[in-house]
């Protein structure tokens, strides 16, 4: 079979991350695949492109942002090279373009990657309610992605819930079973904007340092919303944690950091089927997560606790708590495995809407 993997912009985040590890996945099993995107990669992604080429994926990019004009001619000369068997767009404005372009083919499978990844008002909500019925299916990671875009177009949604690849996670999760020291670290991975929700976490640091004072908070993940950064530093600097906060940036070296961290956090305000969750829960470090249902229902496993997302109180009491957690915990994740999710995917060549 012949896939395209197709994105708005390869960036390192979460969903990117996944289509990466499904181009490859699908590769090994035999499969003919090209990766390809609306823009020109960021640099955080171009070591992932080059792992990509080494694995055999077809990597097709612009050399430059192109105009909305271009945007259609570019992807319609991509099928016509490529010839898909299935083309699956990550996210509403890839998936516009690539159903426009192979219109009556009806080989493209939208993937929706956020609870609310659709256009909900004006002109894209009418062009959405005329396109999604030349879909071939439509993804949804998570069951509240699918119940919010189906109230909105009136076509069924699969959920297909993310899948990992486990090969980096076993070696952290190694490492943390070998570990007999504390490292004081309380590590939290995600994209630097509100609704992640890093200031939570450095106002639950000002409560912990004063019983941990050796704890440091590190975060990692893209600045994407500046404004956020700045007021973060601020309160940085109010709460005096200078000493105790560190900004990372994004990073492809997140198992390594899994490995040596205590702690793992999510305050985060919304989530689909977090990839940097699944990472966190694999490597077996013990974490605490907002009591939103897409973190809430990961709280049967062991050594995972939920809080209020904005009762700091809560936050300090349940972070040092796990001060006196064993350095790992086990946990069964094979149900997120990325040979599942992949051939959940292939699955959809041969049905329809």
């Amino acid at each position: 079979m012949r896939l395209i993997h197709l994105v708005l912009t390869p960036r390192f985040s979460g969903a990117e991350i996944l289509v990466r590890d499904l181009c490859i996945a699908q590769k090994k099993m035999g499969h003919d695949v090209a990766f390809s995107a609306i823009n020109p990669a960021e640099d955080n992604f171009l070591p992932q492109l080059e792992r990509l080429q080494r694995e055999g994926i077809d990597v097709q990019l612009p050399s430059r942002i192109p105009s909305h004009l271009q945007r259609l001619p570019q992807i319609r000369r991509l099928l016509i090279n490529f010839k898909p068997d299935l083309i699956f767009a990550h996210s509403v404005i890839p998936a516009m373009y690539a159903r426009v372009a192979d219109l009556f083919a009806r080989r493209v499978v939208p993937v929706l990657h956020a609870t609310d990844n659709y256009p909900t008002g004006g002109p894209h909500r009418l062009a959405e309610y005329f396109l999604c019925h030349f879909s071939r299916h439509t993804i949804a990671v998570s069951e509240s992605g699918a119940a919010n875009y189906s109230a909105v177009f009136p076509v069924p949604v699969r959920v297909i819930r993310n899948g990992l690849d486990f090969t980096s996670a076993q070696k952290a999760a190694a490492h943390r079973r070998e570990r007999r020291e504390k490292s004081g670290i309380i590590l939290q991975v995600g994209r630097i904007l509100p609704l992640k929700g890093q200031h939570v976490s450095i106002q639950a640091m000002a409560e912990v340092v004063k019983q941990q004072p050796q704890a440091k908070l590190w975060l990692a993940g893209l600045i994407e919303d500046e404004a956020y950064y700045n007021e973060l530093q601020a309160l940085i600097e109010k709460l005096e944690l200078q000493a105790h906060v560190e900004f990372l940036g994004p990073r492809s070296d997140i198992f390594d950091l899994l490995a040596i961290a205590d702690t793992y956090v999510m305050p985060s305000s919304a989530e689909a089927h977090s990839i940097a969750m699944l990472e966190a829960l694999a490597t077996g470090i013990p974490a605490v997560v907002s009591d939103i249902p897409a973190l809430a229902k990961f709280s049967g496993m062991e050594g995972v606790q939920c809080a209020p997302r904005e009762d700091v109180a809560a936050w300090k009491v349940k972070i040092l708590s796990t001060f006196n957690y064993p350095a790992y915990l086990y946990r069964d994740v094979s149900q997120f495995d990325i040979q599942m999710t992949a051939t959940q995917y292939l699955l959809l060549q041969d049905t329809h809407l």
